[in-house]
């Protein structure tokens, strides 16, 4: 072999080793972004099943969907003593757990969706509908919950932690 036939193989050889490396590199930039979108894509899932539950159980129990239906069917004017247990009723009781069930909810969607704000606004809305009921309550239970949904009852839905 000759000197130049011998630096145009290592010429050769040299740039298909960079090739191999841009290659390479641009491989995993591809699987990390697929790995990346395949998270998001099962977080908005997680969201949406939490939420499509929440929503069947408001149409299959419309006597829960808003404090102003649950205090028609407990008739009661407000919720103040709802937690009394000398006044507790099944009603009542019912009315706690789904509270409990909606803050679940509401943690849940926000911790596998924290940036997206159109979940936010959701979120806000359906806390809205049963605010009277979470005004009441929301003080005592507020430790049991984590920090995000804590500060979300604060600056969004407006109750103090």
């Amino acid at each position: 072999m000759t000197l130049p036939e011998l630096v145009d193989a290592q010429n050769i050889s040299a740039a298909a080793a960079v090739l191999t490396v841009l290659v390479a590199g641009i491989a995993a930039w591809i699987a990390l972004a697929q790995i990346a979108a395949n998270r998001s894509q099962a977080r908005e899932a997680i969201a949406m099943d939490t939420h499509r539950q929440l929503l069947c159980l408001c149409i299959e129990r419309p006597e829960l969907s808003s404090s102003t239906l649950m205090l028609k069917t407990l008739r009661r004017k407000t919720f103040a003593g709802i937690e009394d247990e000398a006044t507790m009723t099944p009603k009542t009781e019912r009315a706690l757990w789904f509270a409990s069930y909606l803050l679940n909810t509401i943690e849940q969607i926000l911790e596998s969706n924290p940036k997206d704000v159109a979940w936010r606004k959701t979120m806000t809305a359906q806390a809205g509908y049963h605010r009277a009921l979470l005004e009441e309550v929301w003080p005592g239970w507020a430790e049991h919950y984590g920090p995000g949904l804590r500060t979300f009852m604060r600056d969004d839905v407006g109750l103090p932690s």
